[in-house]
């Protein structure tokens, strides 16, 4: 079957839903509840812009990293099994709300891999004008972005320097100031991801699925939110990795579907944001 492209804050998944369960250490817990803080409306912080929504952020944000752990279901509460970060992934932005940094890195075989690291440069006017990537590899990419009528991030692209081909890609379609499917591609590889979103405007379900010949998965992607700042951006949530492995039938026209054992992960963000 194909190589599985996961969105981007998600690419980590790929490694999990190919690989057994394995046992938490006992001497690397961390228990989380399940209930969500709420925040009075009066202490919401109303600044928000394209790019602070396309990061499921609000107020004056100047930078968030985003971290997610490995974790296993007890009892139902989410318990982290190892506090090796298993992804890192940091957000910077501009007073205006732009956002001029991304940066991921995964933990795998004892180190670190940098898998995205992109400046994005704007004039005066916060005008788009250039951007670059620059990898471990030593591999140095150009970067496009184009944006909607409404300022929305439609397209992110990276290509190798002097080629007109994008090697890398993001694209989004917006729907009420929310992605509503996005698609990433590597080479000539790709997936798209529909999104849902719970009566708050919060990603709760990300869904795709990938066929080749007569194989094939579904992934689902459930998201539960633990915890908020006073600003109302959450700070910690759960992921649920559900896989069902599909095999065809071509000579009778039937498939077969196969549920994995769900896979889980806390997510957790440390946000700092601009002095008033």
């Amino acid at each position: 079957m194909k190589r599985i492209i996961l969105p981007l804050i998600s690419l980590p998944l790929l490694v999990a839903s190919i690989s057994s369960c394995t046992s938490a250490d006992s001497k690397q817990t961390d228990t989380v509840s399940d209930t969500l803080t709420s925040v009075a409306a009066e202490e919401v912080e109303a600044f928000t812009s394209p790019d602070l929504q396309w990061k499921e952020l609000q107020g004056n944000v100047k930078q968030c990293v985003v971290t997610r752990y490995e974790a296993f279901l007890k009892d139902s509460i989410c318990i982290i099994s190892n506090h090796k970060a298993q992804l890192i992934d940091t957000l910077c932005f501009t007073k205006s709300g732009l956002i001029e940094h991304i940066s991921m890195h995964t933990y795998g075989e004892g180190l670190y891999y940098a898998m995205q690291n992109t400046t994005l440069e704007y004039d005066a006017d916060g005008v788009f004008q250039s951007g670059f990537d620059t990898l471990g590899n030593e591999m140095n990419y150009d970067v496009t972005l184009r944006r909607n009528e409404e300022g929305y991030v439609t397209e992110l692209y990276r290509f190798i320097k002097d080629s007109e081909i994008p090697v890398y890609g993001d694209e989004m379609v917006w729907e009420n100031g929310r992605v509503k499917e996005c698609t990433f591609f590597e080479y000539d590889l790709s997936s798209t991801w529909k999104r849902r979103y719970d009566e708050d405007g919060r990603l709760i379900e990300e869904k795709s699925t990938f066929i080749d010949t007569d194989e094939g998965s579904e992934i689902v992607l459930k998201y539960n939110y633990i915890d908020t700042d006073s600003i109302g951006n959450w700070v910690e949530r759960h992921l649920t990795n559900e896989i069902i492995s599909i095999n065809y039938d071509l000579r009778h026209g039937t498939e077969t579907r196969t549920p994995q054992p769900p896979i889980y992960y806390v997510e957790r963000r440390e946000i700092t944001y601009y002095d008033k």
